[in-house]
């Protein structure tokens, strides 16, 4: 049988685990949301307006 001690260690490593792969997909998510906005913010420019790179929106000269 397994002590609760073990169980309760087995658990918290899972949750350490489960933790850093979360923050590790939340990251990738982010990453490609910026990546299409800073793409359109590059075909924005490219077409003679003016761009807001955080919030990805156009702005006219």
């Amino acid at each position: 049988m397994v002590s609760f001690t073990e169980n309760a260690y087995g658990q918290k490593k899972f949750m350490i685990f489960f933790f850093i792969l979360n923050a590790a997909v939340m990251n990738i998510i982010s990453q490609r949301i910026w990546k299409k906005k800073w793409v359109k913010c590059i075909k924005i420019q490219n077409s003679g307006l003016k761009c807001n790179a955080l919030g990805g929106k156009a702005l006219r000269k």
